[in-house]
């Protein structure tokens, strides 16, 4: 049987995906659609730690335990990068709407 897929990105990602350019062909940001990733990914890890009932061995639940709050912990710190990143994105678009 094939793992469980938790989440995966929509589209495939350019090799430039982690430089300083986050947009599409279109010219349009991705850092939404980066930022809406990491979330749904974070979601799922906890869920799947907990969210279905899953039980787990005395020993084996704190090895468990301590690698989903260390993936948790990184995912969060990823996801405040973004959100970080697509603010002073929109700041920017809004102060070019602003008239002169």
């Amino acid at each position: 049987m094939a793992a469980k897929t938790i989440a995966r990105r929509r589209t495939p990602v350019p090799p430039n995906a982690g430089g300083p350019s986050h947009t599409n062909a279109d010219g349009v940001s991705d850092l939404s659609d980066r930022l809406e990733d990491k979330i749904t990914q974070l979601t799922a890890l906890l869920w799947s730690s907990h969210g279905d009932g899953t039980r787990w061995g005395e020993t084996e639940a704190l090895r468990y335990i301590d690698r989903v709050f260390w993936l948790s912990w990184q995912m969060a710190d990823e996801i405040e990068a973004l959100f970080q990143q697509c603010t002073a994105e929109w700041q920017a678009r809004l102060e070019a709407l602003k008239p002169n």
